[in-house]
């Protein structure tokens, strides 16, 4: 059974690598291209199996090259793909990603397969939610079929995470449902309705009054912000040179989701994932740029040896 259900999407990305990002009205210029698969369910599930979990992975592709380029992709992976629909009426989700000198990105993505993926999906995987660790779903994946996922999760007393990005219209009914959320500065600032610079460490433990018992606030170089148990933990990330954020967030996410399933405590798990996302970011791509735990494992080694002169538990 997997550790981790993962419901979100599913995409093939075009990345588009320019000097600035443009203005409205603007046009660029393109200083070079690639495709890499991707899409926020594919980015976290990896994350998670390369973190050491078992992971599988809930949503749609079209019946097409990129579907099928993606199946292959997530069997090399040993990612399960049993519940991964393969539409003939629909194409693979895709994303267009610019990026700039600055490592700043804008990503549109054309849902596809991916909104088409039927709530009663969840009806067909009873046996592999009584013995995953959490239910996990992004803001790639359909509203009903999240809500479903989570109610059957409840039921068996499974942790549900999510992660609303993009970020749908009804998310009230969602937030009630969820026991760990997760989220960057924008879309924390969105839920809470507040401004973008209001101050992490007041506006994480706020977001837990719409329902999750545990809060965590990305904030990129500026790291990040957990409140669980009446407790807010500050989480420096390792300064690195940016070369592109695109999985940044989900390569977090996907970290300290296998770092809490395995018992570690917040402000560790924060740290651990800190570091992947580190690590992501110096690569290009979305599921290529996702580092493995041995490489996560040395920079986690060496910060926790320079912030406390040895190694700690």
């Amino acid at each position: 059974m997997p550790d981790v259900l993962v419901a979100g999407g599913v995409n093939m990305d075009t990345t588009y690598r320019v000097r600035c990002i443009p203005a409205a009205g603007e046009s660029v210029a393109v200083l070079g291209k690639s495709r890499c698969i991707g899409g926020k369910g594919i980015n976290q599930a990896v994350a998670i199996r390369r973190s050491g979990l078992s992971v599988a992975i809930i949503g749609a592709t079209g019946l097409d090259a990129d579907g099928k380029a993606i199946r292959a992709f997530l069997a090399g992976e040993d990612i399960d793909a049993t519940h991964l629909a393969e539409l003939s009426d629909q194409e693979t989700g895709r994303a267009i990603i610019t990026v700039d000198k600055n490592a700043e990105n804008i990503i549109i993505v054309d849902m596809g397969a991916n909104a088409a993926a039927d709530a009663s999906m969840i009806d067909q995987i009873n046996d592999k939610l009584d013995g995953a660790r959490y239910a996990l779903a992004n803001g790639e994946a359909p509203w009903e079929l999240v809500k479903r996922l989570f109610d059957a999760a409840r039921l068996r007393r499974i942790p549900t995470v999510w992660n609303p990005s993009p970020m749908p219209q009804e998310r009230k009914a969602l937030l009630k449902l969820t026991d760990l959320l997760i989220v960057n500065r924008t879309e924390a600032a969105e839920l809470a309705g507040t401004g973008i610079n209001v101050d992490l460490n007041s506006l994480t433990p706020a977001l837990r009054n719409f329902g999750p018992a545990e809060v965590v606030v990305t904030s990129g170089a500026q790291g990040s912000v957990i409140a669980v148990d009446q407790q807010v933990h500050r989480i420096p990330a390792p300064q690195v040179i940016a070369v592109d954020p695109t999985a940044a967030g989900d390569t977090f996410l996907g970290y300290y989701i296998s770092s809490r399933a395995e018992g570690m405590p917040p402000e560790a798990a924060g740290a651990r994932a800190s570091c992947a996302a580190a690590l992501c970011v110096q690569a290009e791509g979305a599921s290529s740029s996702i580092p493995f735990d041995r490489d996560v494992a040395r920079l986690f080694g060496r910060l926790r040896i320079s912030c406390h002169g040895e190694q700690g538990e």
